[in-house]
């Protein structure tokens, strides 16, 4: 209806019963768009509406992302290098496009990440393979936490704010994995047999990286005082993929590096 338009279009509060000497103003000024389209009928299946409903999904977020977004990244006309006017914006799944576009273009740094550290390792390891495997031990962690997630909490969607874990366990593991390997080539100035060794690792690299992971899982975990969900979502996920990180690397990369000393022994 026309009450209804107005309503949705001017600003709360807006008076239009002033007397016929003064003419309404306002600031602000709404702009509603609403597309509706005809998605199903009743003789359709459960199966056939999901998938045209997310064709429909798919073509909004194309849409969006290549007609609207790149208006809203031009901004309005200056005016003696001020906006002209300001512009704020929201609709259905808008943060959530916009959140999945700035992610998907961060993909490039995650790989970028990957063989940043991969190199690194190799370095300090001398080893291909510590170099190699060492970082995907520690992301093996994200999916361990999405299987905890969904056993433990019934949460079987991962927001693409949870992708940012890629980025943090990526470093916090090969900071571990540092530690373990000074410690196992330090081992070698007070034993000689492998359990030894080994045992001697253990023993100091677990009490040294325990402290840093404690601080950095109890400092993401933090965020379940939260009142955003999303937060607490988050803050939940990275705290149990540090922990996890933690554990694999002290379950799979020690005896690893085990194994890729006898390895280089071999060869020599």
């Amino acid at each position: 209806s026309k009450q209804n338009s107005l309503d949705l279009l001017l600003p709360d509060g807006f008076n239009d019963t002033l007397s016929a000497s003064m003419e309404p103003t306002s600031r602000y000024l709404r702009s509603a768009f609403r597309f509706r389209v005809a998605c199903c009928s009743s003789q359709d299946s459960m199966a056939s509406r999901r998938i045209t409903t997310q064709t429909f999904t798919d073509e909004w977020e194309e849409f969006f992302r290549k007609e609207v977004s790149p208006l809203i990244k031009e901004g309005p006309p200056l005016v003696m290098d001020e906006p002209f006017f300001n512009v704020w914006y929201e609709g259905s799944d808008i943060e959530a496009i916009e959140v999945k576009t700035a992610l998907s273009d961060d993909y490039i740094l995650v790989i970028l990440a990957m063989i940043f550290v991969h190199l690194y390792l190799l370095l300090h390891t001398q080893s291909i393979i510590l170099g190699l495997l060492g970082p995907v031990i520690a992301l093996i962690s994200v999916p361990f936490t999405f299987v905890l997630c969904a056993v433990g909490l019934g949460a079987t969607t991962v927001s693409f704010a949870n992708f940012l874990a890629l980025f943090l366990i990526v470093g916090f593991g090969a900071d571990v994995m540092l530690v373990y390997t000074d410690f196992w080539d330090e081992s070698r100035n007070y034993h000689t047999k492998l359990a030894e060794r080994l045992n001697w690792t253990y023993s100091h690299s677990i009490k040294t990286s325990l402290t840093t992971t404690g601080t950095t899982a109890l400092a993401f975990l933090a965020n379940l005082a939260s009142v955003i969900r999303a937060l607490r979502q988050f803050g939940f996920f990275m705290g149990m993929c540090v922990c996890f990180a933690w554990i694999l690397v002290a379950i799979i990369y020690a005896p690893l590096m085990v194994v890729n000393h006898r390895c280089q022994r071999r060869t020599k």
